[in-house]
């Protein structure tokens, strides 16, 4: 299995492979490319990011995490999930703790 992640720094990072060593141990990370320094680079390149993963990279599960900051994660949610290129399923939005994180997943379509 193949897993592609794009997330907005560090800590995004370590939870996704943490969580990878956890469930899927003998997975393959793949990082999807993010060209940019702020969160409206980052939301604007979801879309291609995550279809380079797919049909680029060949993951079999796609992960995007990013943060709320001052927006409430509904709208979030809301905004980001129209990035999802069609076919591809979304989650819904996870809440842990004081951060809320939006978390997107899915397979190759087929």
């Amino acid at each position: 299995m193949r897993i592609g992640y794009y997330v907005q720094g560090d800590a995004d990072e370590a939870v996704v492979k943490g969580l990878a060593d956890r469930w899927c141990p003998g997975a393959k990370l793949a990082e999807g490319r993010f060209r940019g320094s702020s969160g409206v680079s980052f939301r604007r390149e979801i879309r291609k990011a995550l279809l380079d993963l797919k049909d680029g990279k060949a993951c079999d599960v796609l992960v995007v995490l990013t943060d709320a900051d001052a927006d409430r994660w509904q709208d979030v949610k809301r905004r980001e999930s129209k990035k999802i290129p069609d076919g591809m399923p979304a989650s819904d939005a996870v809440r842990r703790g004081g951060s809320q994180r939006r978390v997107l997943a899915g397979g190759r379509p087929g």
